[in-house]
């Protein structure tokens, strides 16, 4: 491990749950600022930094350099305490009854897997560190200049914008709203990023050949669910294309601002005049749903799934690929106004499923079910059957399911026999 000395010491991290960094290959070429003292290095980036985000810096980051072991070390201890905040397990759980985790998948060393090799740098403002990944000099090399330009940015929400009640934030709110928070703090460094990018493009020949050597070797190839990897991509492409639509709007002032009215869903994100409008989500509730089940159940997960995650969904992509998401998956989810699920076990280990949303129009609900039903025909390899007013069930090996709209609103329901699945239909207002 090594320490950057620069001009001060202060800096916080930003992991969010862990798998949050800077994914952009192999260290490559030394950057033009190479060859000089690594502290004037680190001045000069962040001195531009500033500049371009128009925030001066309360106090000097340092950033600690690991080495790819080192990293692992680190992260696999970050993941546990994460997961335990998070409670990730009965999340994965969900995931894997909706069929976003495939069956039989340990997600926990996939995700610290995936993060091991890709990640280039994170920010914690929890531990006062930066921690990027280089080699084992007092240069910095292209991607280091890069990653330490966004990292930077990072420092700059720490110091300025709040970031520590933001990370507490993330870890309590519901997934949909998490992701459009992340997407606000990656999609600001990203621009930034990218900006500095532009400015010194003697950086860019390092980055080609460190991806190109990052492939090669295969760190970049960790299969992981299409959820996780959309997700991510979503925080830092989709992030930067919002927070430059605000800039745009108002300047930096605008971006800033943002911080203090967030962003509250990945729908916002995606379309952001929904966020510039204040569009937000219709709140969705679901009954009590205890009545509808024996003594030895539970409610172990109530989540959002959102309009992001909704098209992942319906996109049905496999383990490993990451392609754009297809048309029609995304239009079918792009009349999202609102959604919640709950997960219920019994204690014999069987699972139930509720899930309710609620759409812009009637039109964009009856979008929605033909697509959800298409999905889950083809993922049980079974036909829907009328059950009368809009709704419909199938039934296969181990599992029952009913989907039933009504006007905006869609309910559908996964159980692991026709008996609770008609008691959860019931429960939820029947035919």
């Amino acid at each position: 491990m090594r320490i950057l000395s620069g001009r001060g010491r202060r800096a916080r991290r930003f992991c969010l749950a862990v798998c949050l960094g800077v994914a952009l290959g192999a260290s490559g070429a030394p950057a033009v600022l190479a060859g000089q003292d690594g502290a004037a290095d680190l001045a000069q980036v962040q001195d531009e930094v500033a500049a371009i985000r128009d925030l001066p810096f309360v106090a000097d980051p340092t950033p600690v350099v690991l080495d790819r072991s080192e990293l692992g070390a680190r992260l696999i201890e970050q993941f546990r305490v994460e997961a335990e905040r998070g409670n990730l397990a009965v999340e994965a759980r969900a995931f894997r009854a909706f069929g976003l985790f495939p069956e039989g998948m340990a997600i926990a060393s996939v995700m610290i897997g995936s993060s091991a090799a890709n990640i280039q740098g994170y920010y914690d403002p929890e531990t006062d560190e930066m921690v990027l990944v280089g080699d084992d000099d007092d240069q910095l090399s292209g991607l280091e200049e890069l990653v330490f330009a966004h990292e930077l940015v990072h420092a700059l929400q720490d110091q300025r914008l709040g970031l520590d009640q933001l990370t507490t934030l993330y870890r309590t709110t519901p997934d949909d709203e998490a992701l459009a928070l992340a997407a606000l703090i990656e999609g600001d460094a990203s621009l930034v990023q990218n900006l500095y990018l532009e400015s010194h493009q003697e950086v860019m020949p390092g980055l080609v050949i460190g991806a190109l050597r990052m492939l090669n070797d295969g760190g970049a190839r960790v299969d992981v669910p299409p959820v996780l990897a959309h997700t991510t991509n979503f925080r830092y492409g989709a992030g930067e294309i919002f927070a430059e639509r605000l800039k745009d709007e108002g300047g930096w002032e605008a971006v800033n601002a943002a911080y203090s009215d967030m962003p509250v869903s990945t729908e916002q994100i995606l379309h952001p005049a929904k966020y510039l409008e204040r569009d937000d989500p219709t709140p969705v509730m679901l009954p009590d749903l205890a009545p509808a089940f024996d003594e030895g159940w539970n409610e172990i997960h109530e989540n959002t799934l959102g309009e992001l995650q909704i098209a992942v969904l319906l996109d049905d992509q496999a383990v490993g690929e990451f392609a754009p998401l297809a048309a029609d998956a995304s239009d079918a989810a792009a009349g999202w106004d609102g959604d919640t699920y709950q997960l219920w076990a019994g204690d014999d280990g069987r699972e139930a499923l509720v899930w309710r949303s609620v759409w812009d129009s009637a039109a964009d609900a009856s979008e929605f079910t033909e697509a959800i039903r298409k999905r889950e025909a083809e993922r049980y390899g079974a036909a829907w059957e009328a059950i009368g007013h809009g709704s419909v069930e199938l039934n296969a090996d181990d599992v029952s399911l009913r989907v039933k709209r009504a006007g905006d609103r869609v309910t559908y329901i996964l159980a692991p026999d026709a008996d609770i699945a008609d008691a959860l239909f019931e429960r939820l207002g029947g035919a």
